[in-house]
Order: C-alpha cells, then sequence, then structure tokens
C-alpha cells in the first residue's frame, strides 16, 4: 500500500512532572507530528460499554476539561469563637452550593452541556479550630468555546463576591486539560463501513449521546482532521451501567475484546491508504 501509518505513543497524558507538559500538548509542541504531517488521524479508548460495540458521534463528542483550584484565606479561630476568626469552611459550603446554581441555572445545557463539579475541599486539622487556609478544587466540562469563557468569569465573580462578604480573600486558578473532541463529519462518515467491518453489522452506534469525560486527543483534531471512538468493554454479562469507570482502581476491561480494537485501527489504516486518502497524500496516524 502506498502511504504512511505514523503511531503515536504519548508521554505523561494524564499527569506530568510540575512546570512540564505532556500527552498531545508535548507531541505538538515538540513538532512529532510535523514531517511527515498527516492527513488524518484515529483514536480509541476502552470504556464501561456493551462489550465489542464501538460508539461515537460526528462533531462534539468529548467534553473540554479544566482544573480549577481555589485558595481561601481567612483568620484562625477557637470553634467556640467564631465571631472572632473568619470561618472558610462556611465560606467554602456557600461557594460549592452557588457553583452548582451556575451550572443548573445559567446555562442552557439542553443547548451546550455544562459540568461544574467540585471534588475536593481541604481546610483544618483540628475538631475544635477553624482554620486560616482552605482549598478546593474540581472540574469545569464544557463543548461551547464561548460558554466556557462566560462560566469561568462566573466562577470568578462567584468567589471574589463571595470571599469578599466573609471578609476572606480568595484566588482562583484555572488550568486547562482539553478542548473539545471534535470529529471531523467527513471522515466520521468515511469511517463507518471500517468500523462495521472490524466490529460487525449491529455493533456500531454512529449517534451515542455525547460525553463529559474529556480526552487530550482534542488538540490534534485541532491540527489534523480525526476521528476518536469508544470501544465498550464492559465484562460479558455486566450491566455496562453498573461496571467500574475509567480510572477506578475496580476498573476491569474485558480482555476478549482487544483485539477487536486493534483491528479497528488496522482497518482504519488500511482503507484510508486504500482509498487514497480522504483529504490529500499525507500519511495517517494511530493514537
Amino acid at each position: 500500500l502506498p502511504g504512511t501509518v505514523i503511531f503515536v505513543f504519548q508521554p505523561s497524558e494524564e499527569g506530568p512532572p510540575a512546570g512540564e507538559t505532556g500527552g498531545a500538548a508535548r507531541i505538538l509542541a515538540e513538532h512529532g507530528l510535523d514531517n511527515p504531517a498527516p492527513s488524518a488521524i484515529f483514536g480509541l479508548h476502552v470504556v464501561p460499554g456493551l462489550p465489542g460495540t464501538i460508539f461515537y458521534r460526528p462533531e462534539g463528542f468529548m467534553a473540554a476539561a479544566d482544573e480549577f483550584q481555589i485558595n481561601l484565606h481567612g483568620r484562625q479561630t477557637h470553634g467556640a469563637w467564631p465571631w472572632q476568626g473568619i470561618d472558610l469552611i462556611s465560606l467554602s459550603a456557600a461557594i460549592v452550593s452557588d457553583f452548582n446554581r451556575i451550572a443548573a441555572r445559567t446555562v442552557d445545557v439542553t443547548n451546550t452541556p455544562t459540568v461544574l463539579s467540585v471534588t475536593t475541599i481541604n481546610g483544618g486539622n483540628r475538631w475544635n479550630i477553624i482554620p486560616q487556609d482552605a482549598l478546593m478544587a474540581g472540574t469545569l466540562r464544557t463543548f461551547d468555546p464561548a460558554e466556557r469563557v462566560a462560566v469561568q468569569h462566573r466562577m470568578e465573580q462567584t468567589v471574589q463576591s463571595l470571599a469578599q462578604s466573609y471578609g476572606a480573600t480568595a484566588e482562583l486558578h484555572l488550568t486547562e486539560h482539553g478542548r473539545v473532541t471534535y470529529n471531523d463529519p467527513a471522515l466520521t462518515a468515511w469511517a463507518l463501513p471500517a468500523m462495521t467491518e472490524a466490529a460487525g453489522a449491529g455493533h456500531v452506534d454512529p449517534a451515542h449521546a455525547r460525553t463529559m469525560v474529556s480526552e487530550d486527543f482534542s488538540y490534534y483534531q485541532e491540527h489534523i482532521p480525526g476521528l476518536f471512538v469508544h470501544l465498550g468493554a464492559s465484562q460479558d454479562g455486566v450491566d455496562p451501567a453498573t461496571s467500574a469507570p475509567n480510572h477506578s482502581p475496580l476498573f476491569n476491561p474485558n480482555e476478549r475484546i482487544l483485539p477487536l480494537g486493534v483491528r479497528a485501527h488496522v482497518l482504519f489504516a488500511v482503507r484510508y491508504l486504500e482509498s487514497g486518502g480522504l483529504h490529500t497524500q499525507a500519511p495517517a496516524a494511530q493514537h
């Protein structure tokens, strides 16, 4: 077959050392896909789902992800004398409550799905002391770039106004971890026969619901027409709705379906090269 296939092996996608980049961002920053430059890129991830079923959707498939950290600073006091300090525990609770309001009451989630979750609150180390400092963290997931910026602005307003009302100070820090995973519509339509060939008729879901999890494959798709799909990998006889998700210590993928994932990747590359490339004669990349 004429053409070139590039295999992409990413360093530290899930957590590079402090101050460093990893994953797709590092590959691109180090010009790992500049020469030769691919005309298409394909990616696949196992997830809880009907074993052996490939599912995806054209256009926006997976959400953009931002990490946030909130540093709160108040005045320590004894728990018996709260009026002598600044209660960061109550402030943290107020921020959680208002963040829930942002996602539920200021965003049209029927049009632009948005999730804002506080996942950690750390403050104090004694049962009878109101702490001087507290740290909150969590994640923002969005599908619309303009809505993402608007929600971040509302988060900053909320944190600062609540901190001021309590007499505290606060800093909100945002770190981007991925953009919207956007499946190129033309490439997605082209790839359907290859996916059906790999998984079999009735085992491809081309109109799956958008998912709020994220994938740094999205950075490649900003430069290269791309397709990212999920492969159901729950154990046989286990309800996918109750099987442990990715990033869980209980995640237990069905190894029986792994060859299917390999077959799908191979067919993406082979059929693409056989067709002469959907867009140009540049190589296809595999992630």
